[in-house]
């Protein structure tokens, strides 16, 4: 703050200022307010530079926020597509799964179905039927068995060190059951001082399914409980007092654990058994909802959810071939 001080003048008298002095005052407050006017001057452009800046950094921020939040929305709308499309995905492969699985069982149902009228005999010496097979089966099962009619289908060759299995083709497929019947009544068929075995002609994943049951009935035989293996490879064993029939090895699982008995089942029938388990339960919780919704006996039919599995997922799969075209 800038005093002035003027020497020549003097107070006035008590009773108010003398001219020199209301000079003096209203030049100081000029002064002051030149002086204040300056200031104020400078602090505007000041505050206008300073404004002009932060609106200029405000609308380069509110540009890149509002390009970002655009990005963010896309990005979100992306995300939120291929979660659907995920979960469209991941439908469309249950359900190719479980029909895989279930064509996998009609074909090997087809397999066996065409191998009924097919009988197959286990060791056999090697070279005992000569060159002519069908004169050896003509003269064999007379021999071991009564005489039936007879003819050839299919020989298979394999060089394995055991005596390779013959094939036999009947032309009718009673013939070949009461070979068999009478094979297994009879208990122990020889030829000569070596017993052959009689069996049916199964595919090949049906005798493996087979043998894994078969190695499954002699770990139980062993620690004294009855079991038996029934078509396809079924296990039927006693659990506790009661007979039970399991559809797989998988749903015996927990009872021969009980047991100790490890079974090895592949990764495939594993998932085809979780497949089939999921399958029916949810037919069983359609069938629920289903009389749920009857009893409520609703006007709409919004909430009985019986839409046909198939064509929504033909649907959903032609839907993506669309797009990927």
């Amino acid at each position: 703050m800038i005093i002035i001080i003027d020497r020549g003048l003097s107070p006035g008298p008590p009773g108010g200022f003398g001219t020199s002095d209301r000079l003096s005052i209203g030049f100081f407050i000029g002064f002051k307010f030149k002086s204040f006017y300056c200031h104020c001057t400078e602090y505007n452009e000041i505050y206008s530079f300073c404004s002009s800046e932060l609106e200029t950094s405000v609308g380069g921020l509110s540009t890149q926020l509002t390009k970002l939040e655009k990005r963010v929305v896309d990005a979100e709308g992306r995300i939120g597509a291929t979660e659907e499309k995920a979960a469209t995905h991941g439908r469309a492969i249950s359900f190719l799964l479980q029909q895989e699985a279930e064509l996998m069982e009609r074909c090997e149902d087809l397999q066996n179905r065409a191998r009924r009228q097919n009988l197959r005999l286990y060791q056999i010496p090697e070279g005992t039927e000569g060159r002519d097979m069908v004169a050896f089966i003509k003269k064999l099962l007379p021999t071991v068995l009564p005489s039936l009619p007879l003819k050839e289908d299919d020989i298979r060759i394999d060089q394995n060190d055991p005596p390779r299995s013959i094939l036999v083709g009947f032309a009718d497929y009673t013939v070949k059951e009461q070979i068999l019947r009478q094979a297994w009544t009879q208990g122990q068929v020889k030829m000569g001082d070596r017993q052959i075995y009689f069996d049916n002609d199964y595919s090949p994943e049906l005798q493996r399914k087979r043998a894994q049951v078969r190695y499954v009935i002699k770990e139980l035989k062993q620690k004294n409980v009855k079991a038996k293996c029934l078509y396809p490879a079924r296990l039927r064993m006693m659990v506790g007092s009661v007979e039970k029939t399991f559809q797989t090895l998988m749903e015996a699982a927990p009872a021969l654990q009980k047991m100790n008995i490890q079974i090895r089942v592949d990764e495939r029938d594993k998932l085809q058994s979780e497949l089939t388990r999921r399958r029916w339960e949810r037919q069983d919780n359609a069938e629920g909802k289903m009389r749920t919704c009857c009893r409520r006996r609703t006007a709409g039919f919004s909430s009985l959810e019986t839409a046909d599995r198939h064509d929504e997922v033909s649907l959903i799969i032609q839907s993506e071939m669309n797009i990927c075209e």
